[in-house]
């Protein structure tokens, strides 16, 4: 198969089977249907990578918050 004939899976194989997206789940899934996986990587102020696509967390909460912001909450709390 060529490389240009492979299913691509943006943030891996989700939604109405279930699956959320950007999850080991959604990325398990695609590699066993034999989809290539494209993926978001964000790094974070202190070095940590995270897998996130949007810009802000509007489309997933319903608001309009910067991720950094987010996370850096959990951080401060030692999620």
């Amino acid at each position: 198969m060529n490389y240009y004939d492979t299913p691509i899976a943006h943030r891996g194989l989700h939604g109405s089977n279930g699956i959320i997206e950007n999850t080991t789940s959604a990325f398990k899934l695609a590699i066993e249907k034999g989809y290539t996986i494209e993926l978001d990587v964000k790094l974070l102020k202190d070095g940590k990578a995270v897998v996130f696509h949007d810009a802000n967390l509007k489309r997933l909460l319903e608001k309009c918050s910067h991720f950094k912001a987010y996370f850096s909450r959990f951080r401060k709390r030692g999620i």
